[in-house]
C-alpha cells in the first residue's frame, strides 16, 4: 500500500489520466484531490465488507476494486464545472420522502461563488443533497458558515441553484463575511404588499414572494401520521384595505416548517420569502420556506396548563380551519429533473401538509406549464350574499359608476367587493384578475 498522501502505484497508473484532465480543466492543480477521493473510497463504511472480503486495502485486487469506484466518481466530476462557495446556512432541514423511501437534505441562504476569474457577489442560494450524499449535511447548523465544492447550472440567476458533486463535495467551516440578511432578501426580490398577491400569485413551485409583515400567529399542528408542520399568520399596512368590505381585514395564511414558526414571537415583523396561491376553499395561501427577522419579539414559551380568559386574537382556531382543511403545499427546492421536483413535493405534503383524501386534484400545480396556475374547473365563488339586499330599484339607477381611473387605483379585493355589492357576475371571481373585472363592471354599465 502507497503512503495515505499518494495513490497505489497500480491506482496512480489507472487514475493519471483523469488527473491531468482535471488539471488541464483547472478544476485542481496536483493529485491532492483524487488521492484524498481513493482514500475516502477506502475508509467508506459502506465498502468495509467488501474490501474485506478481497483481502483488505492491502491487497491489490481490493486496491483494483477502490480504483474502479474512484473512476465513477471521477467520470461524474469531470463532467461538471466545480466551483468553490463559501454558504451561509439560513434554513436547513433533513427528510426521507415517504414513496421513495429516499433522504435529503434541503438547503438555502447566502453564497460566495468563486470561479478562476475571482469571487462573486453574495447571491441566495438553494441546494439539495439526496440519497448517501444527504448525509453530507448531519452536521451542518443554521446560521452556521461553510466552504464547499459545487456545481451550478447558471451563475446568473438572482438565486443559485447549487448541486453537489458525489466524491467531491464535503462541508467544513468557514469564517467568510456574509453581509444583512434583510438587505439581500430586498436586493434580490421586490417585496409584494399583501393586498396585492391575489393579483400577483406564483406561477410555479419555485416563484416567490417576498412579503414583510407583522407575526398575528405562529404555531404547530399535527400531522395525521403523528409529526407535526408549522402554521403563521402575517399582515402588513395592506391588510386593512378591504377591511369595510364584506372580507374583512385580508390576513395571510401559510404553512411552514415547524422551526420558522415557532421562531417568531406575536408582533414580529419578519421578512417571508414563500410561494403564494389562491383557491375558492382555501383562499390566498402560502409556503413560507424563508424567513429573517426585521423586529424579533421572543415566542411565548407554551405552558402546560391552558390559560383562562376568552382571548380569541390568540387563538389559532379563529385562524385556521381544522386538520382536515389544508392549504396547498409547494416547494422551495428548484431541481431541474423531474424526479427530483416530483419527490421534493411528496415530502412537503406528506411529511407538512397531508391534505384530505377528497381535496380537489384541481388544487395541485403544473411544475412543467407556468401558464397553467389558474384551474378553470374550481368551484363558483360563494355568491350566497349577492341575494340578501334586493329592493326594487334597478341596479342601473342604483348604483354608482367608477371611472376607468377610479377602478385601476382600487385594490383587486375592493373591485370584487364591489362587484359582489351591485350583483356584477365576473367569472369564478376568487381568480379574477383586474382587467376581467373592469371587463364585467364595464359591460355592466357601471365603468364610464
Amino acid at each position: 500500500m502507497a503512503k495515505k498522501n499518494s495513490l497505489p502505484k497500480q491506482a496512480a497508473k489507472r487514475l493519471s489520466p483523469y488527473v491531468q484532465r482535471g488539471i488541464e480543466k483547472g478544476m485542481w492543480e496536483d493529485d491532492s484531490t483524487v488521492v484524498d477521493l481513493f482514500n475516502t473510497k477506502a475508509k467508506d463504511p459502506s465498502l468495509a465488507d467488501t474490501i474485506a472480503d478481497l483481502g483488505g486495502i492491502e491487497s491489490e485486487i481490493a486496491q483494483q476494486f477502490v480504483t474502479d469506484a474512484v473512476l465513477v466518481d471521477l467520470t461524474d466530476i469531470l463532467r461538471k464545472t466545480p466551483y468553490e462557495a463559501h454558504i451561509e446556512v439560513w434554513e436547513v432541514s433533513h427528510a426521507v420522502i415517504p414513496s421513495t423511501g429516499r433522504p435529503a437534505c434541503f438547503i438555502s441562504g447566502a453564497a460566495i461563488v468563486s470561479d478562476k476569474d475571482g469571487e462573486m457577489e453574495a447571491a441566495m442560494f438553494n441546494m439539495s443533497l439526496w440519497d448517501d450524499d444527504a448525509a453530507l449535511g448531519d452536521n451542518l447548523e443554521r446560521d452556521g458558515v461553510y466552504k464547499t465544492s459545487v456545481t451550478c447550472k447558471d451563475l446568473d440567476r438572482d438565486v443559485l441553484m447549487l448541486d453537489g458533486i458525489s466524491g467531491l463535495t464535503t462541508f467544513t467551516k468557514s469564517k467568510k463575511a456574509f453581509g444583512n440578511r434583510a438587505d439581500l432578501l430586498r436586493e434580490t426580490f421586490e417585496v409584494t404588499p399583501i393586498a396585492e398577491l391575489s393579483d400577483n400569485l406564483s406561477r410555479g413551485n419555485f416563484d416567490f414572494r417576498l412579503v414583510e409583515g407583522t407575526v398575528v400567529f405562529g404555531g404547530t399542528q399535527p400531522t395525521k401520521a403523528g409529526g407535526q408542520f408549522g402554521r403563521m399568520m402575517l399582515r402588513d399596512d395592506s391588510s386593512l384595505d378591504n377591511l369595510d368590505s364584506d372580507e374583512g381585514e385580508l390576513i395571510l395564511s401559510g404553512i411552514t416548517s415547524t422551526d420558522i414558526a415557532t421562531r417568531f414571537g406575536k408582533y414580529s415583523r419578519i421578512l417571508a420569502l414563500m410561494t403564494v396561491n389562491e383557491s375558492p376553499k382555501y383562499g390566498l395561501n402560502a409556503n413560507i420556506k424563508i424567513a429573517e427577522g426585521v423586529i424579533v419579539v421572543a415566542p411565548v414559551v407554551a405552558s402546560t396548563a391552558s390559560a383562562s380568559g376568552d382571548d380569541d386574537a390568540d387563538d389559532a382556531s379563529n385562524y385556521f380551519a381544522s386538520d382536515d382543511d389544508e392549504i396547498d403545499d409547494i416547494d422551495l427546492d428548484e431541481e431541474e429533473d423531474e424526479e427530483i421536483q416530483d419527490e421534493d413535493e411528496d415530502e412537503v405534503q406528506e411529511e407538512e401538509d397531508e391534505p384530505e383524501e377528497d381535496e380537489p386534484e384541481a388544487e395541485e400545480e403544473d411544475d412543467d406549464d407556468d401558464d397553467d396556475w389558474i384551474d378553470e374547473d374550481d368551484d363558483d365563488w360563494d355568491d350566497d350574499e349577492d341575494e340578501e339586499e334586493a329592493d326594487g330599484e334597478s341596479e342601473e339607477a342604483s348604483a354608482p359608476t367608477l371611472t376607468v381611473q377610479e377602478a385601476k387605483k382600487m385594490s383587486v379585493a375592493d373591485l370584487r367587493a364591489f362587484c359582489r355589492k351591485h350583483k356584477v357576475e365576473v367569472e369564478d371571481l376568487g381568480h379574477a384578475r383586474k382587467n376581467a373585472i373592469l371587463d364585467a363592471l364595464d359591460d355592466a354599465g357601471l365603468l364610464e
